[in-house]
């Protein structure tokens, strides 16, 4: 049980890194901040459609993601 606490730590610790560094860059975590729309609305949503937000702006923060969670892992792997 123990080693399962100590994985769940480093879990959250982890989550908390990405978190912080994620919003360093871009300023928040949810699309409503990131694209400017409500994806919850349809209104929204569809004008973020018609807009290409979705083009213009997530390819950057799925790269940023991938960059971002391959540098934590290989941390992690490092201090093993």
């Amino acid at each position: 049980k123990k080693s399962n606490a100590v994985t769940k730590e480093k879990l959250d610790d982890d989550i908390q890194n990405f978190a912080r560094r994620f919003t360093g860059e871009f300023g928040g975590l949810n699309c409503r901040n990131l694209l400017g729309y409500d994806l919850n609305a349809p209104q929204e949503l569809e004008e973020a459609h018609k807009t290409e937000a979705f083009d213009r702006y997530c390819e950057r923060y799925i790269e940023f993601s991938v960059k971002t969670l391959a540098e934590i892992l290989w941390q992690n792997n490092r201090h093993q």
